[in-house]
């Protein structure tokens, strides 16, 4: 099943979404104007080789590391 182009704002707003703020990831496909949930896995596994919600993950990994070395 091919996936359905998604221009490049959309992505770029989906992915601000993903690491700027904790909606939900049906939310962020319905305001970033994916048809689901669905495509929009689909859409970031074609472009970049990760979903969405591994994306949120390590910047959620990123930011707790980076808190830790300013402690420290």
């Amino acid at each position: 099943m091919e996936t359905p182009f998604v221009p490049s704002d959309d992505f770029a707003a989906a992915t601000r979404l993903l690491t700027d703020t904790r909606l939900c990831l049906t939310e962020i496909a319905v305001r970033c104007g994916f048809e689901s949930l669905k495509s929009m896995r689909r859409a970031f596994l074609d472009r970049c080789g990760s979903t969405p919600a591994q994306i949120r993950g390590r910047h959620i990994v990123e930011q707790r590391e980076g808190a830790r070395a300013r402690v420290e």
